[in-house]
């Protein structure tokens, strides 16, 4: 115990001994005395100084004027200010940047602002708003109760070790959920099930995103991109061989698809479509009805599978170009099989009938020619054409009825 053992010009003294502001009271050695150094400033020197029971500071608690190393184990709380009257805690690192921040005034309620890389290796739990400008580690559990300001990277765990993290909605059973053991390689939960949860994922243009609405609908609404124009969102879905995919093209208006096309049940397709490619309707042996509609009521072709039948209800069936071809007029009272032969001489028509073997054509022709000479000219030299081919010479006011006879046309019959 540290006992008076003497006072500074004065080794002796009466009871009540008054000293004068520069006067040591020391115990036991040089080295621990109490001195007023200035009027109203009390120094207490000493190595080591112990203090039982509560130690009240009124003012300022200066430890010198230059840096001081403080290394003490409070064996305690630490309480600075009190309730509705705090004060600013400041704690530098090493590095001048690096600093920890009570700010009393923060936010109204006081707040923390840390500049530098925090470990944190057990439990923590913080109650206001919180800012954090550098790198954050933690070890454990971290609760936080207020808003929170991160302005930099946050990082959850390491390359090959995740860690889960759950985010909670002001209503029960509505969260998001990152498991990083779900699905081997992880998993993303946006809600639960029957628990669903609104996610927008907007683009650079005003109203332009992918929406997801699990209240719409019944069973939810997923829209990709916005009404209105210019605010179209291009889908791609790509296969497992290379080049090969199907492809929604806003600019366009269509779809695009590049590869086979499977359906099962109904397909409706509005717009106009292009197929580069064979289109194979069922297989051998097991076909499907295949109707084309017309603009007027009641037409349509169809290929009646269970008949192996192609019908044409008021409709026609041109075959070849448009001067050249095959017409079935269905829809009128009288059918009838016409040919355009706009390309021969005297505009004449034709129908061909072609023998397999030698190659030549019997035809039925029309025309204006009145001649052998001039329906050679018309219909083709004589080589190509076999006898008993027949031509109708059809002129205003007359006519004749011609047949090939021995490579020449021979009228048979006169109008």
């Amino acid at each position: 115990m540290a006992r008076l053992r003497w006072m500074e010009n004065a080794r002796t003294g009466d009871e009540g001994t008054v000293c004068t502001h520069d006067n040591k009271l020391f115990f036991d050695d040089d080295d621990a005395y109490i001195n007023a150094s200035a009027s109203g400033t009390l120094d207490l020197v000493a190595t080591t100084i112990a203090i039982t029971g509560d130690l009240t500071v009124s003012g300022s608690l200066t430890y010198g004027s230059a840096a001081v190393n403080l290394n003490q184990n409070l064996m305690g709380t630490l309480t600075v200010g009190i309730a509705n009257a705090g004060y600013d805690v400041l704690f530098y690192g090493k590095d001048g940047s690096g600093q920890f921040l009570w700010d009393a005034d923060q936010d109204t309620n006081g707040g923390v602002t840390m500049t530098g890389s925090f470990d944190m290796t057990g439990d923590m739990g913080i109650v206001g708003a919180t800012v954090i400008t550098g790198t954050v580690t933690i070890s454990s559990t971290l609760t936080m109760a207020g808003a929170t300001t991160l302005n930099e990277a946050l990082t959850v765990g390491t390359d090959g070790t995740g860690h889960d993290i759950t985010i909670y909605s002001d209503t029960a059973s509505y969260s998001i959920i990152f498991d990083q053991n779900g699905d081997t390689n992880g998993s993303l939960a946006i809600g639960n099930d029957t628990h669903g949860i609104m996610f927008n994922l907007y683009g650079g243009i005003t109203g332009c995103g992918v929406f997801w609405d699990p209240n719409t609908d019944t069973n939810g609404t997923l829209t990709i991109g916005g009404s209105g124009g210019s605010k179209g969102v291009d889908v791609v879905m790509y296969g497992k061989t290379n080049t090969k995919y199907f492809k929604w093209d806003q600019s366009a208006d269509g779809v695009v698809l590049v590869g086979t096309f499977d359906a099962t049940g109904a397909a409706t397709i509005e717009g106009a479509t292009q197929i580069t490619g064979a289109l194979t309707v069922g297989v051998s042996g097991t076909g499907h009805d295949v109707i084309f509609y017309g603009a007027t009521a009641g037409a349509y072709v169809m290929w009646d599978e269970s008949g192996d039948d192609l019908l044409l209800v008021k409709a026609s069936l041109t075959i070849g170009a448009a001067a050249i071809g095959i017409t079935f007029n269905g829809a009128n009272t009288t059918a009838c099989i016409s040919m355009d032969g706009a390309t021969l001489a005297n505009g004449d028509n034709e129908i061909e009938m072609r023998n397999n073997v030698s190659g030549d054509k019997t035809i039925i022709a029309s025309g204006t020619a009145t001649s052998d000479a001039d329906i050679v000219t018309a219909v083709g030299a004589d080589a190509n054409i076999a006898d008993g081919s027949i031509y109708l010479s059809s002129t205003d006011g007359g006519g004749a009825l011609f047949v090939k006879i021995d490579d020449l046309w021979t009228a048979v019959v006169y109008a």
